[in-house]
């Protein structure tokens, strides 16, 4: 058990509400065994997750002020296999082994709960971050690469995000003393800051993008499942990204048959394969196929990266319920090729 205090650590008195009114905000890094005291008890008490016993290589921090300790700060050792952040960070098994001590775990983050100011949290976080380096240098000889912390399910780790750090993936819910593969606990967000430095050149490693793996099915249930899937497709104009969300919310609500089945009974559906400016409206009343014929050569021409010529002559612009709509061969070799294209860029091809 940690060495605890004999009393709980006071509560801070008058707190303002605004960051800018708190009096004295300050990090005291932990030192002697009093201020340890101090740590453990306000931990113990007030984290979820209690006071730990801390292993390998740590630093603590008491967040103080004027007003009294409004919160705490603890880092150890990382998690000894953690996939989603060896992915990220690319490096290979001995490598991890070689250097596992170059990443540290952000193993306690406290900001206690009678303290109600915004923004407090992440800048507290920036803060540490900004000091970390140096104080961990001055105590180990060594500067690590990379922080690693977890956020669990009920939070959604805003206070990390503005301060820097880039979600990665998710935990398998095993722990760090699950027997086998046991997965006996919740699984949690990795969230993971890059301190900087050349550790990437030094391992011969490239830059890994932090994507975020989600679960199988995740979203999908949901309403805005084909912006997710679809959203910010690389089409060259985020209108052509936008038609696609469009267009795949509708393929969806007649799973097998054509677009033009739904649009039927949302006539407005069909205003976006008309481009922005709604020039259905313009050919009110007219022929539908020399108001084709006009598009196209509109489009032909079109400078704003937003049509492909040819498109406005497929039947995926029209509803059932209009006539003298074609497109003649060279139009239909051109959207075949379109639609193909589509569907290796959709299967990942």
């Amino acid at each position: 058990m940690p060495r605890l205090l004999d009393e709980p650590v006071p509560a801070p008195v008058g707190v303002p509400t605004l960051l800018k009114d708190v009096r004295g905000l300050e990090l005291e890094l932990v030192e002697d065994a009093g201020q340890r005291a101090i740590w453990n008890t306000l931990v113990e008490a007030e984290h979820p997750m209690c006071a730990p016993r801390f292993a390998g290589r740590q630093l603590r921090y008491l967040v103080g002020s004027e007003h009294g300790y409004i919160g705490a700060i603890g880092f150890a050792a990382a998690a000894l296999y953690l996939k989603a952040c060896d992915r990220w960070m690319a490096w290979s098994d001995e490598q991890r082994e070689d250097y596992r001590d170059h990443v540290v775990g952000l193993n306690r983050f406290l900001i206690r709960s009678m303290v109600r100011i915004r923004n407090l949290a992440s800048h507290t976080l920036g803060k540490v971050l900004r000091r970390f380096p140096e104080d961990f240098e001055n105590r180990y000889g060594y500067v690590p690469w990379v922080i690693e912390t977890f956020v669990g399910p009920e939070h959604r780790g805003t206070c990390f995000r503005a301060a820097g750090f880039q979600c990665v993936g998710k935990t398998k819910g095993r722990g760090r003393h699950a027997p086998g593969n046991a997965c006996t606990k919740e699984k949690k967000a990795v969230f993971v800051y890059d301190l900087g430095g050349d550790w990437r050149q030094e391992l011969g490693v490239p830059v890994v993008e932090a994507y975020p793996e989600l679960e199988v099915g995740a979203g999908l249930a949901s309403d805005t499942w084909a912006e997710q899937e679809f959203g910010g497709a690389p089409l060259g104009d985020k209108r052509r990204s936008d038609r696609l969300v469009h267009s795949v919310n509708m393929l969806s609500r007649t799973p097998g048959e054509l677009i033009t089945a739904n649009l039927d009974a949302d006539r407005a559906g069909i205003l976006p394969f008309f481009g922005e400016s709604g020039r259905e409206r313009d050919h009110a009343g007219e022929d539908f196929a020399a108001a084709s014929r006009s598009h196209d050569r509109a489009d032909a021409y079109a400078t704003d990266g937003a049509v492909h010529p040819g498109w406005h002559g497929h039947q995926l612009q029209y509803s059932s319920g209009v006539r003298g709509v074609g497109c003649d061969r060279a139009q239909s070799d051109h959207i075949k090729g379109k639609r193909s294209a589509f569907a290796r860029y959709a299967g990942g091809g």
